[in-house]
């Protein structure tokens, strides 16, 4: 009796070993990823859209944000490079602009012009005394 009862407890262990195997064996692949139905949200005017919808147009419209915006750095730094250019371009012409105002002065430089005789009232006009003919005209009186 005792090896009976070892015999169908090997014969039990063989079994349930072939079975184990042949399940590893034979094991499914892995299921593809379950898809359910598109997640509906209610929009505030009454439509009904699809959540993965509304998910790909916010990617979208970001993505062409995200391009809108580096052009516009590229422009901004590029008229940035064009404004210090000019600002130089402009610095030259000034100093150019005042070294040919120097010459131009320098060349024609009219004489100057004499005082205009104004006529002053005799009142104001100091009066000197006629000195003799052999006098000093030098020496205090």
């Amino acid at each position: 009796m005792g090896k009976l009862i070892a015999f169908f407890s090997i014969l039990f262990l063989c079994s349930v070993g072939f079975v184990l195997t042949q399940l590893w064996i034979r094991r499914r692949p892995p299921s593809p990823a379950v898809r359910t139905a598109p997640l509906l949200t209610l929009q505030e005017d009454g439509s009904i859209y699809s959540v993965d919808l509304r998910l790909a147009q916010f990617a979208e419209r970001l993505e062409k944000e995200e391009r809108r915006s580096q052009q516009l750095q590229q422009e901004v730094e590029r008229l940035q490079r064009e404004n210090a250019q000019r600002e130089r371009e402009i610095g030259d012409l000034e100093g150019e602009a005042r070294r040919l105002r120097r010459e131009v002065t320098a060349l024609s430089l009219p004489p100057p012009d004499p005082l205009p005789e104004r006529d002053i009232p005799q009142e104001l006009t100091p009066t000197v005394p006629p000195s003799a003919p052999g006098a000093d005209s030098t020496a205090p009186p």
